[in-house]
């Protein structure tokens, strides 16, 4: 796993046709990226320009989903899920704050899996007085079209329930859909960035294949399952994405650039969840005396 946060950026006008993008390093931030042009570009992170040119090339070989929603479609996103949510710090809510949206790519993998072997439990039922059972299932589930992310710049928690992208709107690498985006740099290996995902698959297909033990009590005495991974292909995913700090703590909101799903990691207000209690206690206190005493 490469360490500090890397990624690549891409911000240029239409009439781009270079293949190729230049290395860079910002030194406010000690972050390296991808870059097509620099002029006028500052870093995703920390939005400074002491930036120097380092010796390496980006390849270009991989798909890309182009952005279809556009940044008044995060904006507007945004301010649904955030503007009259009590809990939210007025922080959340300036406009200073929330205007500084940006596109990204997130590199990431499309791949389908498969799960095949057998579990044996030991299964018992109460009104068998004890009496145990060898139980051995023979499984075999595939999970297609998964999307893993290459990138530790937020959680995988954060990203995996708006990292789902439709097949039919991936192509191939083409520069003109990259303008005014970032790029973020894959920073996790294959097996760092597939071991979570196995860890996951892993425990739903034990537990699918519990429900097929018809027993009240099972215990899981051998696992003998294996997963592969097939029909692999490295895509870039869009994403919009903001970025806040707030009380020395970052917090980010995520919204899908294809089909517009949007999750988000915003700290709540502590006065807010206070006064929100108070006038949840006086509604029903209220309530309680019209029904009550009157």
């Amino acid at each position: 796993m490469n360490s500090g946060n890397e990624f690549f950026l891409n911000s240029f006008e239409d009439n781009v046709s270079k293949n190729m993008v230049s290395f860079y390093h910002c030194k406010d931030c000690d972050t390296s990226f991808y870059c097509n042009d620099l002029n006028g570009n500052s870093c995703i992170f920390c939005n400074g320009n002491n930036i120097e040119k380092l010796e390496e090339e980006k390849d270009n070989s991989i798909s890309i989903t182009p952005f279809i929603k556009n940044m008044e479609d995060a904006v507007a996103c945004y301010k649904r899920n955030i503007f009259w949510n009590p809990f939210i710090p007025l922080y959340f809510k300036r406009k200073k704050n929330y205007q500084n949206f940006k596109k990204v790519y997130v590199p990431c993998y499309l791949l389908d899996a498969n799960v095949t072997g057998n579990i044996s439990y030991r299964a018992m039922d109460k009104h068998t007085n004890g009496e145990a059972y060898d139980v051995v299932l023979q499984t075999n589930f595939d999970y297609n079209q998964l999307v893993l992310k290459r990138c530790s710049l937020f959680s995988d928690s954060l990203f995996e329930s708006i990292g789902i992208i439709d097949l039919k709107n991936v192509v191939d690498y083409d520069t003109s859909l990259l303008c005014d985006t970032y790029i973020i740099k894959d920073n996790l290996s294959y097996l760092d960035a597939s071991s979570e995902l196995r860890n996951k698959i892993m425990d739903k297909s034990i537990n699918m294949s519990e429900d097929g033990v018809l027993h009240s009590q099972k215990v899981v005495r051998k696992n003998d399952l294996e997963i592969s991974f097939h029909n692999v292909k490295e895509v870039l995913v869009p994403i919009y994405y903001l970025k806040m700090t707030y009380h020395g703590k970052n917090n980010y909101y995520l919204m899908n650039g294809e089909n517009g799903k949007y999750n988000y990691e915003i700290m709540n207000s502590k006065l807010g969840v206070v006064l929100f209690s108070i006038v949840v206690f006086l509604l029903l206190f209220l309530i309680f005396y019209f029904v009550f005493f009157l």
